[in-house]
């Protein structure tokens, strides 16, 4: 979700494991990025070419229902704060993946970047500090039927943490 001009997707093509890849994305531009990446990995042996679809968070999709896995990396704050919870009921509750992926700022470690009070781009609605995001993950955990952990990703500065946050749900399986 959110699929971008492809850099993730295009990772994911080379992976022997992968049978299946949805590139979900909004934006026109970003989707023409996209296309033009896929069809330059696509000259590589083994690539698993991925199916783009138009779409978001917001809109549901039937095709998307009870997949393996859904990455949204790098996009929940680009979304505001009082309309994220509607994107998570959808995944959650609607499409129901094994595992939803989402990765994050950390926003502890923006001082490291010489960012003063600014966020990281100019289109995040936010920017969470570790504790905001434990705060939210138990939120999401208590509401549907997910257990969750939560990780760091870049070089970890002893008082502010890692560059980014990654939360792995994990869909509880009733006994």
């Amino acid at each position: 979700m959110g699929s971008g001009e492809g850099k993730l997707s295009t990772r994911l093509g080379f992976l022997p494991n992968v049978s299946e890849i949805i590139a979900v994305e909004p934006s026109e531009r970003e989707t023409v990025k996209a296309t033009k990446r896929y069809a330059k990995a696509a000259e590589n042996p083994g690539f698993l070419m991925p199916m783009q679809k138009w779409g978001s968070v917001f809109y549901y999709d039937d095709g998307l229902k009870n997949k393996d896995v859904f990455i949204l990396c790098e996009v929940i704050e680009h979304i505001a704060e009082e309309k994220l919870q509607t994107a998570m009921q959808l995944i959650f509750q609607e499409y129901k993946p094994a595992v939803c992926i989402i990765t994050t700022p950390n926003k502890e470690y923006n001082t490291l970047y010489q960012l003063g009070e600014s966020m990281r781009h100019y289109d995040h609605r936010f920017e969470w500090t570790r504790a905001e995001l434990h705060a939210w993950v138990e939120k999401m955990t208590a509401m549907y039927a997910y257990k969750a952990s939560i990780s760091s990703i870049g070089d970890i500065d002893h008082e502010r943490g890692a560059p980014t946050q990654i939360v792995v749900f994990e869909k509880e399986v009733m006994v």
